[in-house]
């Protein structure tokens, strides 16, 4: 099946291409289309709120009102074992000319078409029990993969990721929107709540991302350094017992909130599996590993709903580095 956007169209450098791309119209891309790009994945903003907040809820449920969970519910309930991903085109950008718009490659726009061109981004549903990497760690981080998926809808202006806010759309758009506005709202007093209760000295979007990331990562160090395997349950009973017992607000510096926690953390994996302690300069030097790694991925948060992008809806097919 031919595909109308795919890897043979870019060079490798010091090679020619026998058909060289020289641009696709919007137009042409219909349903059942066929892309295969590049593109740095993330995890829609919606899903990277939810999750880095009930990654952590928990520590909390008994402060945390009965609204709030039935919304957290809803939420994961709506998403079921599906992650709504964004996925922006490393090779093509989308410039408006006289007859419309058209997918150009990034490297071969001129000066003028560069000022006004927009990103070319796919949205798409990926199966949970399809993944054979850790979604956090991954999503969280703005990774590059090859997607091959096949088109569902061209240029939209707005993505619903959640099955309650598509069904409303397609009776009301303007419901969907109110509705899609109520839950990320709703996740910001959630995170607003963790804030007065824990005095986190930040809890922004990017900061509630990067104490999950964190989490992860650490955890996956200190695996490493007792040859363990952590479950997923285990690793969150061990963070509701280590945000239970450890108190952060004499700190004012989010490198000492980080160290408390995770002492706090390592004390709490050590016990649970009857392990041998380890000394100061041990945790030091898991902590620096885990913030490593961990700060390649603060480059995640543009809006997704941002005005300078043509989006296309697609079925992915495969992901793969």
């Amino acid at each position: 099946m031919e595909k109308k956007l795919s890897l043979d169209q870019i060079p490798k450098e010091d090679e020619s291409v026998d058909d060289p791309f020289s641009g696709l119209a919007t137009s042409e891309l219909t349903r059942g289309d066929v892309v295969e790009l590049r593109v740095n994945i993330s995890a829609n903003l919606l899903f990277r709120l939810y999750r880095a907040i009930d990654y952590f809820a928990d520590a909390f449920e008994d402060q945390i009102d009965s609204d709030i969970e039935e919304m957290l519910e809803l939420i994961g309930s709506s998403l079921g074992n599906r992650i709504p991903v964004v996925g922006k085109a490393v090779d093509y950008k989308v410039v408006d000319e006289e007859d419309g718009k058209t997918i150009k490659r990034s490297a071969e726009l001129d000066s003028d078409e560069k000022v006004d061109a927009e990103d070319l981004e796919i949205v798409t549903l990926l199966n949970l029990d399809s993944l054979w990497v850790d979604p956090i760690q991954t999503l969280f981080n703005n990774d590059r993969f090859v997607v091959y998926c096949r088109v569902e809808d061209v240029d939209i202006d707005r993505w619903y990721p959640l099955k309650v806010t598509r069904a409303i759309n397609s009776l009301s758009e303007p419901a969907a929107e109110n509705l899609n506005r109520e839950f990320e709202r709703g996740l910001q007093d959630i995170r607003n709540q963790l804030s007065e209760i824990q005095n986190f000295t930040d809890w922004s979007t990017d900061s509630a991302a990067q104490w999950s990331r964190d989490i992860q990562q650490y955890t996956e160090s200190l695996e490493d350094e007792y040859d363990q395997d952590v479950s997923e349950d285990e690793q969150e009973q061990l963070i509701v017992e280590a945000l239970g017992t450890v108190d952060v607000g004499d700190e004012v510096s989010q490198t000492a909130q980080r160290k408390k926690v995770l002492n706090a953390y390592t004390d709490s994996f050590i016990e649970m599996l009857d392990l041998d302690p380890i000394g100061d300069e041990k945790r030091q030097q898991l902590r620096s590993d885990a913030s490593e790694t961990v700060g390649a991925g603060n480059q995640i948060d543009e809006l997704d709903g941002s005005s300078n992008v043509f989006r296309i809806e697609a079925k992915a097919v495969a992901m793969y580095w």
